[in-house]
């Protein structure tokens, strides 16, 4: 279908996103069908904007799955692919999951009465509930109280990247009658129930009952066009190679990069140097402020910690994924890179790590959990470099052998428990 003609004013607002927010709502509903080309033109008459706020807004959406850029050809939605849609949802069910666990104690009375509120205007029935998930009210009026009070932004970042496309299949499943409306009123108010009660270990462990709404779990390749073209666009090419000059030390922590120096040591114009900060921004490597030129993101240690955090909850997802799967045949693809821990003392630990994550990604038959943690090993093994306690080896191997144990006996509690201590438990922003 084409885009609207009806001009919207954005002068009053952020253009680019304001243009953001409309853009995902048009793809979200469907007036921006699956396969739509978009053209930078008629978007920027649609929003009465610029050229580069619509620009910014695509790359933004790309990230999240909902339109693909393809060299030389255009900008497309994206076809809506259920698998992908249900991965998302196990990931945002595992980071909301930490939030209210982290939410232990800091409950106020305001945050009681917003989820009374709630409550009360949202969960009274079907058709209620049916209009608040058609318009996204759960997101902010029900978990996010939870975030908001974990104050982990690495959680919110990884809460980010899936929950525009949650969106999209939750109101594409909610239209067609295809969701359970009554089966998720039960479990908000469950949710609700519990918290109100003091018991957010109970909700907590509520939230994972909601992702069987999405449908039954499929172990096979995403279908929805959204993987990386071929061909590198040159944004793409200027992210890698700042990318690599933060993690290799050329460019320090904390370190101005501004954009004319960029473009004169890339030899690229103003564009990609932008966009890639931008892209750079959204990974945690660096950081932008109105009107000051970006800067390499700082070493922080409670950030650190935060972000170790954050992947746990990729570990602990997968791990359930995977747990649904041969055990046998999931002990045997971890165990070469388990044994590697005591047979190859001269390879770092954070090595051996890498290589036993992408392996448990790989098994879970997740995509959406491998690209996430693509996402976030750039940071990690940047962290490691400079804050990793050289004394990691002993736990290592003893948390491995922890794992295959647990994993064997079908122990949920003490896969639990081996992450925390493996990504929580760390000598650095306590």
């Amino acid at each position: 279908m084409p885009i609207p003609k009806v001009p919207v004013d954005l002068r009053a607002s952020g253009l680019r996103r304001t243009a953001y927010d409309l853009l995902l709502d048009a793809i979200v509903r469907g007036d921006l069908a699956p396969g739509q080309r978009l053209h930078d033109e008629a978007l920027e008459a649609r929003f009465g904007t610029t050229r580069s706020a619509v620009r910014a807004a695509l790359a933004e959406l790309e990230a999240e799955w909902l339109v693909r850029i393809v060299p030389r050809k255009g900008t497309f939605v994206t076809e809506l692919d259920l698998n992908r849609g249900l991965q998302a949802v196990e990931v945002l069910a595992g980071v909301t999951m930490r939030a209210v666990r982290e939410s232990a104690g800091l409950l106020t009375r305001a945050h009681l009465d917003r989820l009374t509120s709630y409550r009360g205007r949202w969960l009274r029935g079907a058709d209620t509930m049916r209009e608040a998930l058609l318009t996204s009210q759960e997101d902010d009026g029900l978990y996010g109280v939870f975030f908001e009070l974990a104050g982990n932004p690495e959680l919110d970042r990884v809460r980010d990247w899936v929950l525009p496309y949650v969106r999209r299949v939750r109101h594409h499943l909610v239209a067609s009658g295809a969701l359970d409306l009554a089966e998720a009123l039960r479990i908000q108010r469950v949710v609700v129930a519990d918290v109100l009660q003091g018991d957010l270990a109970s909700a907590a462990d509520r939230l994972w009952e909601g992702t069987s709404l999405f449908g039954e779990y499929r172990h096979g390749a995403l279908a929805d066009g959204s993987a990386r073209p071929g061909v590198a666009l040159s944004r793409d090419l200027v992210a890698d190679t700042i990318e690599a000059a933060i993690l290799d030390g050329t460019l320090v922590p904390d370190e101005p990069l501004p954009e004319t120096e960029l473009m004169g040591w890339l030899g690229v114009s103003h564009t990609p140097v932008r966009q890639a900060l931008d892209a750079l921004a959204n990974r945690g490597l660096v950081e932008q402020q109105l009107n000051r030129s970006a800067r390499v993101a700082r070493l922080d240690p409670v950030t650190i910690r935060g972000t170790f955090i954050a992947y746990g909850v990729l570990i602990r997802v997968a791990l359930r994924r995977a747990m649904r799967l041969d055990r046998a045949e999931l002990l045997a693809t971890l165990r070469p890179h388990q044994d590697r821990y005591g047979s190859e003392p001269e390879v770092p630990v954070s090595e051996v790590n890498a290589g036993l994550n992408l392996a448990l990604f790989g098994f879970s038959g997740a995509q959406v959990l491998g690209e996430l943690s693509e996402r976030m090993a750039s940071r990690l093994t940047w962290y490691v470099r400079d804050e990793w306690d050289a004394r990691s080896r002993p736990d290592a191997v003893r948390l491995s052998a922890e794992l295959r144990a647990a994993v064997a006996a079908e122990d949920d509690a003490a896969l639990d428990r081996i992450v925390k201590e493996a990504y929580d438990d760390l000598p650095f922003g306590a």
